[in-house]
């Protein structure tokens, strides 16, 4: 089985998917409030919350702009979340080392990191030249504090900003038509980003955390990380976990084996490769791991042992 993507890549997904979603649902409800359709009151108890239209009018402007400004900073947390998730992946620290013993807790310093730890894969695979879409992750974080950080001034530096207009063009065909000019433009004027300047950031950044991402299992070696997997996809519950476990080992081995292989395939793992340089585990490793007692996997996998756990010699 090939690596396919990590787990994080997945939940970085369906972070940005939902957030687009939820920012889509909100600006209907907003067009529909100031077009007359709706009184904003349905089912609150409360009153109209505008004295007349012009109060109206002024209220969905502001209602937008916080809306946006929370979905930047829904964009950003994704990212995040995403990229403190890898860190936590010990079996991708020897190939990450800047970024695995980085204490900074900042995006911005960890997204410099990995992307310093990667910058030759990042170049010299085709397809995975990234600077374009970490320009526009780092615009977007800094477009974020200026947002929701009170007094903030943050400044893109001037390396990010010579690569979006150098970039211009493609960031236009590649992200939904967002042109890199009027981002800087709404950027250095502090404005709320719109929504289609909102949906191609999280295009972009859905993309760089792909090209990171495929980087990252590259360098790996894929039994440790698929040992890591696996034990997360149990360890994580606590004793829930363990309980799994204790089931799984108590079936038939051909069984066992057909359900570590499903396990594994929702960890990101896939039977054939997708692109080219996508790590394989080695032949056997599979067959090893379901061949081990309950006890001994339980260990290796660091998992607390169930009381109800089958006896080896049951198996």
């Amino acid at each position: 089985m090939h690596i396919g993507r990590t787990p994080a890549l997945g939940e970085l997904r369906d972070q940005l998917a939902q957030t687009q979603r939820e920012l889509v649902t909100l600006l209907i409800g907003l067009d529909a409030i100031r077009a007359g359709r709706a009184d904003g009151a349905h089912g609150t108890g409360a009153g109209r919350p505008w004295r007349d239209e012009a109060e109206r009018e002024q209220s969905v402007r502001h209602a937008r702009r916080f809306v946006c400004d929370a979905a930047l900073g829904r964009i950003v947390d994704a990212l995040d979340g995403y990229l403190a998730a890898l860190r936590r992946m010990e079996a991708l620290a020897a190939g990450t080392p800047r970024f695995a013993a980085l204490p900074e807790r900042s995006v911005k310093a960890r997204l410099d990191a990995i992307s310093e730890d990667l910058e030759s894969s990042l170049r010299s695979a085709p397809g995975s030249d990234c600077r374009l879409e970490l320009a526009l992750a780092h615009l977007a974080i800094q477009w974020r504090n200026r947002r929701l950080h009170s007094g903030a001034a943050n400044r893109l530096e001037q390396r990010h900003v010579a690569v979006l207009r150098a970039g211009a063009s493609d960031a236009q065909s590649e992200y939904g038509g967002v042109h890199a000019g009027a981002l800087l433009e709404h950027f250095d004027a502090s404005r709320s980003p719109r929504l289609r300047e909102l949906a191609g950031l999280a295009r972009a950044i859905g993309v760089l955390g792909a090209r990171l991402d495929r980087a990252a299992v590259a360098v790996a070696v894929p039994e440790r990380y698929a040992e890591e997997a696996v034990a997360r996809a149990f360890c994580e519950s606590g004793r829930e976990g363990a309980r799994r476990l204790a089931d799984l080992w108590g079936r038939p081995p051909e069984k066992r084996m057909a359900k570590l292989r499903q396990v594994l395939k929702t960890l990101g793992f896939r039977d054939r490769p997708v692109t080219d340089g996508q790590p394989a585990l080695a032949d056997g490793w599979l067959d090893d791991l379901a061949a081990g007692s309950y006890r001994e996997v339980a260990a290796r996998l660091g998992l607390v042992e169930e009381r109800e756990a089958p006896r080896d010699a049951d198996l």
